[in-house]
């Protein structure tokens, strides 16, 4: 793990440390912060040129007001599909108060917004420092690191069911769900796994190499039965050869579906209700 998807690991897991209740669970995420930060402190920082960072002006009470209600318009017409208007008075705020967090945490924001996740990193990690006890903008900052190194937020891996383990990172998913569909045509389970749901898939590989081998020790059975249906029969088979094969067959069509359904549930299209439009603003 490099040192930029280490910091960004670093990040996700203190904040999830914080929604977790269990005893237990904090103390396995302790354990790994720890080892994280380790890392990351073994990592040799960058000799960079050294510049004289000229620190952000705070901005007055009255100037601090008036561009939250720019940052709100800002919003209100971006809801309204203006992006032109809204990026105007997003550039009007942060040049009335360029040290307000809440102003450079709303540039972050439309940046996050556009998919330009380097540049919302670096802006969000710049409101945190105003702002360090801001638990929403860490958690914004997380997310964006987590962009950066090309992994979804926590919320996108569980929303489109693509891990089940405890701890998520990039070696988690190695393929795209297309790619584990086909997979699990042919072997059941696997496509599970190459999306780091090892839990759920190493549960129906197992399922499916019981049965296949339950299949296999009644050949003969099985031979008789596909005789039958050809009408070549030249025997009766046991009953019994069809609990494996219809277990089987039943195991197949649920690991596929399970894979299709999930896809089709990420792309599902959420409504949200209109923004209020009659807001006095002035």
């Amino acid at each position: 793990m490099n040192e930029e998807a280490a910091r960004a690991e670093l990040a996700r897991l203190k904040v999830k440390r914080r929604e977790i209740k269990d005893a237990d669970i904090r103390a396995a995420l302790d354990v790994r912060i720890k080892a994280l930060e380790e890392q990351v402190v073994a990592i040799p920082e960058k000799v960079e040129e050294s510049v004289e960072e000229v620190p952000l002006r705070e901005p007055t009470p009255r100037e601090k007001e008036e561009a939250d209600r720019l940052i709100a318009m800002a919003r209100l017409e971006r809801n309204r599909g203006n992006k032109a208007k809204a990026t105007e008075l997003m550039k009007q705020a942060a040049d009335l108060a360029p040290g307000s967090s809440t102003v450079i945490e709303a540039l972050g924001d439309d940046l996050a917004e556009r998919k330009q996740w380097k540049a919302a990193k670096e802006t969000y990690a710049k409101a945190h420092k105003i702002d360090p006890k801001n638990v929403g903008l860490e958690r914004k900052l997380a997310t964006a690191a987590l962009r950066v190194v090309g992994i979804g937020s926590i919320e996108d891996q569980l929303r489109a069911g693509t891990s089940d383990s405890l701890f998520l990172n990039e070696s988690d998913a190695v393929a795209g769900r297309t790619a584990a569909v086909v997979m699990s045509v042919f072997l059941p389970g696997l496509g599970h796994i190459v999306l780091g749901r090892t839990a759920t898939g190493g549960a129906i590989l197992a399922t499916w190499i019981v049965l296949s081998v339950w299949a296999a020790a009644m050949w003969k059975d099985v031979a008789g039965l596909v005789a039958m249906a050809m009408g070549t029969r030249a025997g009766t088979p046991s009953l019994l050869v069809l609990a494996p094969l219809l277990l089987m067959i039943i195991v197949w069509i649920g690991t596929v579906n399970s894979l299709t359904d999930k896809r089709k549930a990420a792309r599902k299209k959420i409504d949200h209700p209109l923004p209020p439009a009659d807001l006095p603003f002035e």
